[in-house]
């Protein structure tokens, strides 16, 4: 059920983020979230990019980087890191 109410969350985001015939675009750009995984979240990280990229949204590998490496990503839960850190990692490489 967790999963379920989780991947619900992650869609109705991805609709509000998506432009389609027949909705609104304000801005006339592109418009971005970002997800860094939260406590007990790590596990969901690599379903909501392959949602978000099943659905079409093109910058589906930069939804979060909490994913695992198979995927692009760098898993938190692996190296006890936070979003901050990780911003900290990739300036340094």
């Amino acid at each position: 059920m967790e999963q379920f109410a989780f991947i619900q969350y992650i869609d109705t985001l991805t609709d509000l983020m998506l432009v389609t015939e027949g909705v609104s675009d304000l801005y006339k750009q592109p418009e971005f979230l970002f997800f860094g995984p939260d406590e007990n979240t790590a596990d969901k990280m690599d379903r909501a990019c392959l949602f978000m990229k099943a659905k079409g949204y093109k910058q589906w590998k930069s939804i979060t980087t909490g994913k695992s490496i198979r995927i692009g990503g760098i898993p938190h839960d692996t190296h006890g890191m936070t979003t901050r850190s990780v911003r900290t990692y990739v300036k340094g490489i």
